[in-house]
């Protein structure tokens, strides 16, 4: 039988099983279908919950209202009704879709920043990576993803062009190879664009900053270097 260890203030590390009763202060919730973790730190924090007989549901239940985890099953600190207020688990790669369209269906990011945004989804956390024109938009996104029904947590790792800009010029700033070089740094949607004093040592630089998808130098056709 499958079980997945869950650290918990509230007990002991137990193996919750796959299987397991699930009861609430007035009666059975239904059974342990799945362990949710926390893509960081790996801790349990939730519990899908499976019932019904013929017509079967699943319900994501936080770990935090157990009063009890042990061998014989969790009991919830909460009644029937609260429990049937929850959101329904969806699997991951339903929930992906989901949070696609969602992103998708806004017209803002849409035009400008899908192409370069990369969505991932483990247990219910759904991790955003890639690059957007402005930090407002990093926000807008994490805004759209953490309204869809099943959505635990977002994890937000979208960087801003000007963010960016500002992250290339201080690693440019902080190097002694670069420190003296009067460089401009513009960035659009990942790609950096070097002009001034731009030497190889800047631009090795500037590649390596997390975020960066490439780095150009020179002035854009029509710009004044």
């Amino acid at each position: 039988m499958d079980t997945r260890e869950v650290a918990s203030s509230i007990t002991p590390r137990w193996k919750i099983r796959i299987g397991s009763p699930v009861d609430c202060v007035d009666g059975r919730a239904g059974t342990v279908e799945r362990v949710l973790l926390d893509p960081m730190t790996h801790r349990a924090t939730h519990v899908v919950v499976r019932q019904g007989i013929i017509f079967e549901h699943d319900l994501i239940v936080p770990l935090d209202w157990a009063v009890k985890i042990g061998s014989e099953g969790i009991v919830l600190g909460v009644d029937t009704q609260q429990l049937a207020r929850l959101p329904e688990y969806r699997p991951d790669d339903e929930l992906k879709m989901d949070v696609v369209e969602a992103l998708w269906n806004d017209d803002l990011l849409r035009r400008v920043d899908l192409p370069f945004v990369r969505v991932t989804v483990q247990d219910g956390v759904v991790t955003l990576e890639g690059n957007v024109v402005t930090g407002i938009h990093r926000r807008r996104a994490e805004e759209i993803v953490r309204k869809v029904p099943g959505v635990l947590d977002v994890q937000n790792h979208l960087i801003g062009d000007e963010e960016l800009e500002i992250a290339v010029a201080q690693a440019l700033g902080r190097d002694e190879r670069t420190r003296r070089q009067l460089v401009r740094v513009r960035a659009v949607q990942g790609i950096v664009r070097l002009t001034g004093e731009v030497t190889a040592a800047a631009e090795e630089i500037a590649a390596r900053v997390p975020g960066v998808r490439g780095v150009v130098v020179g002035a854009a056709t029509g710009e004044s270097n």
